[in-house]
């Protein structure tokens, strides 16, 4: 019945009753309106729309971008044929044991490509079970194939099941739902040996005899070898891809560290797939050579036929990653599970460095899997690490901020400790989110972070108040670390006109320095708190290095020299209206600065500390009309040399300093986990050197007597450090 309400559907879409085909049709006119779109898009302005009266938020809501392949399903009315129909016709190539290897290896690679594409937030009817051998397993008969399949329906069922314990995915980020199609959850471990032993069994003594006499081959035989080999390289990365899995799923983290000897292996043979794939190119040209054009990719892979076996699936076709695209899909994954692996050896495990970790890791924009494969590493049944109790880490986090252990162990320490547990847990979460949904949800934290500063308010140790000044420098510390945060995130995501850097700029230097006066109080009380046991004990306890004053001083330097710069070049070229200029309200017509500078920062104003700052501070701030361009110059160049000054001190304290207790050798050592690693750094001299000839360039123009106008203004970019503008010419 649905087949025949479908083809009526088909043939007059308009003019149909689901129920009775008896009932009168009621007759609707149609007009074609597409001409009057097409010369209203003409008029229409980015960012305005046409609609009708009525037009809600809700319904803007609910639109949905059309052509969007993960939300528009579209309208197909292709003719299918289902595995069924395929059989019955013979119009699909069976994978048993006639199949060559050469073609098995083209079959395994796409679907390697159709998982990797998977975890870039699409669905499973629209990637691996486009394979129609997936959609029943238990035909295939090639054992090599069946082997490889088992590894990777259950690698994929280990990925689904953690992100969903995880809870850290949004929609953009994974697909759950597996309309129904079997992920082998009923396959045992015991069975996966045992197929991977017939494997090994199979393929092991043919290798070794084709390589007692390599010259008796030929040209033939070296393919058939190679062949050989290259189902075996696919079959054993899989499996050690899978065993990866297993290995990180073990309670308190007690195989992290085969799972990283596993992550090496992973490497090198997917390494061994890439060369093949750089040797024989396209898949679906791969396949037809290998085959002499009696099998086709389309054969085996279909896009349309997931829609007719499931109703819910969707039904657009969707652009598999390209085999290059893969390879870094899974290199930066395996990258990120290998940095996972390395939490437990933290130097010292707490808040800061725990805070410090997931910034880093979250810096290089990892997948949902490696995101959730560190967020349930790090909290695993209510506890950090499975082990610590989470009130306990907070104190030890205290203890380690240099707040004095007897007022650690107060009572009301404790009481503050419990109370905002949950909150500490979930701002862990947060941070295992994607880089644009921690944004969103730093605002929501904010009113978290409030009812820290107020119980902070209520910790007494009785008439004197050193215990609630030590919890609100601790709390206030957190605060900031999360403004600082969220600003730096909307560069990176590039959600601010440039005319907003300078106010920007200007925000994070005052944040910084707040940030510095806060550590150095702490600091001062440790410090006078460590003299008073030396007279009562006799006990010397020697402060740490204050590495995090330094990069605070440093970066806070540098975004007070970048927001001189802007008004330094502001009055430099009074006559130029640059893309990067306060002020300028003729390139925002749709909202004035006030209003932006309040959509940037109110959100901070219901904080209690640190003091918000206000439009009318800024506009008084940048006030240089009593002063020169050329002193507002030489004060941007005195930023800039004193930023680099305080870079290279830093430099030279950070070139043997690690975040782990024991040495690490990472995989890409590009990748820092670590606020003060030496890439970061030179980065900021970079920056700073960068800015500092820019504008030496402008000015010697100056000195020689060349026209204003005739003056390239440099344009900003973020090239360098995505946190730090740098001068570019245009």
């Amino acid at each position: 019945e649905d087949r025949r309400i479908l083809n009526i559907s088909r043939q007059n879409p308009f003019k149909m009753d689901l129920y009775n085909d008896s009932n009168p049709i009621v007759e609707e006119t149609w007009e074609d309106i597409t001409e009057m779109v097409n010369s209203a898009c003409q008029d229409l302005a980015v960012g305005q729309l046409l609609h009708k009266e009525g037009y809600s938020l809700m319904e803007a809501m609910s639109a949905i971008e059309a052509m969007d392949p993960k939300m528009d399903s579209g309208v197909n009315y292709a003719s299918f044929r289902d595995l069924d129909e395929r059989l019955k016709l013979k119009a699909l190539p069976l994978p048993d044991d006639k199949m060559s290897n050469g073609v098995l290896i083209d079959v395994m690679d796409h679907l390697l490509r159709c998982q990797a594409t998977w975890f870039s937030g699409f669905s499973l009817c629209q990637t691996l079970f486009t394979c129609l051998y997936l959609h029943r397993s238990e035909m295939i008969t090639n054992l090599y194939l069946r082997t490889f399949v088992f590894f990777l329906l259950k690698s994929c069922e280990s990925i689904r099941s953690l992100v969903i314990k995880a809870d850290v995915y949004e929609e953009e980020d994974f697909v759950t739902h597996t309309f129904g199609f079997s992920l082998c959850e009923t396959i045992s471990e015991e069975v996966l040996s045992a197929q991977f032993q017939k494997v090994e069994d199979s393929i092991l003594p043919k290798i070794k005899l084709a390589k007692k006499n390599p010259k008796k081959l030929g040209a033939k035989g070296e393919k058939e070898l190679e062949d050989l080999e290259g189902v075996w390289n696919r079959i054993l990365f899989i499996r050690s891809f899978y065993t990866v899995q297993v290995h990180l799923d073990k309670p308190l983290c007690k195989g992290f560290e085969e799972a990283r000897k596993l992550l090496v292996n992973c490497r090198t043979q997917f390494d061994c797939i890439a060369n093949y794939r750089t040797l024989y190119g396209d898949i679906a040209e791969s396949i037809q050579k290998k085959s002499d054009g009696k099998i086709k990719l389309e054969d085996i892979f279909d896009g349309q036929v997931a829609r007719v076996m499931q109703g819910p699936a969707p039904s657009r076709v969707i652009p598999i990653s390209t085999f290059e695209s893969t390879k870094e899909i899974y290199d930066n994954l395996l990258d990120s599970l290998e940095h996972v692996t390395l939490l437990p050896l933290l130097r010292s495990f707490n808040m800061t460095t725990g805070l410090e970790f997931f910034i880093c890791f979250s810096s290089s924009n990892p997948n949902v899997v490696a995101r959730s494969r560190l967020h349930v590493s790090f909290i695993s049944t209510n506890k950090i690490l499975g082990k610590i109790n989470v009130v306990d880490f907070i104190k030890d986090s205290m203890i380690c901020s240099l707040v004095p252990p007897d007022i650690v162990a107060l009572p009301s320490v404790q009481d503050f400790s419990e109370k905002i547990s949950k909150s500490i847990v979930y701002c862990f979460r947060l941070l295992s989110l994607n880089r644009a949904r921690q944004r969103r949800k730093i605002v929501r934290f904010l009113d978290d972070l409030v009812m820290m500063q107020t119980e902070a308010s209520y910790v007494s140790d009785g008439e004197s108040t050193e215990a609630e000044q030590q919890m609100d420098c601790w709390v206030t510390d957190l605060v900031i670390f999360f403004m600082i945060h969220f600003l730096k995130l909307g560069f990176e995501l590039d959600l601010y006109h440039p005319t907003e850097y300078a106010s920007l700029f200007w925000y994070l230097d005052y944040l910084h320095g707040v940030q510095k006066q806060t550590k150095t109080n702490v600091y001062k009380r440790f410090q006078e708190y460590t003299e008073e046991e030396f007279r009562l004990t006799g006990k010397k306890i020697s402060p740490p290095f204050p590495m995090d004053i330094l990069y605070i001083e440093t970066t806070g330097t540098l975004y007070r020299a970048l927001f001189r710069m802007i008004f330094a070049l502001h009055c430099t070229f009074p006559q130029r209206n640059l893309p990067y200029s306060p002020f300028s309200t003729s390139l925002l017509p749709c909202a004035n600065d006030e209003n932006r500078f309040y959509s940037r920062f109110g959100h901070f104003h219901k904080l209690q500390q640190p003091q918000p700052l206000y439009y009318q501070q800024f506009k008084e701030t940048s006030d240089t009309t009593e002063l020169s361009v050329e002193e507002v110059i030489l004060g941007t160049v005195d930023c800039f040399k004193s930023a680099k000054n305080l870079a290279e001190k830093m430099m030279q304290n950070v070139k043997n300093w690690s975040p782990f207790g024991i040495p690490v050798q990472t995989h890409n050592p590009n990748r820092t986990l670590s606020l003060y690693s030496t890439s970061l750094v030179t980065s900021i001299i970079k920056v700073c050197v960068t800015n500092l000839l820019q504008l030496q360039m402008i000015e010697n123009q100056k000195n020689k007597k060349v026209p204003l106008d005739q003056i390239k203004a440099p344009a900003l970019s973020f090239d360098i450090n995505k946190d730090f503008a740098s001068l570019k010419l245009q």
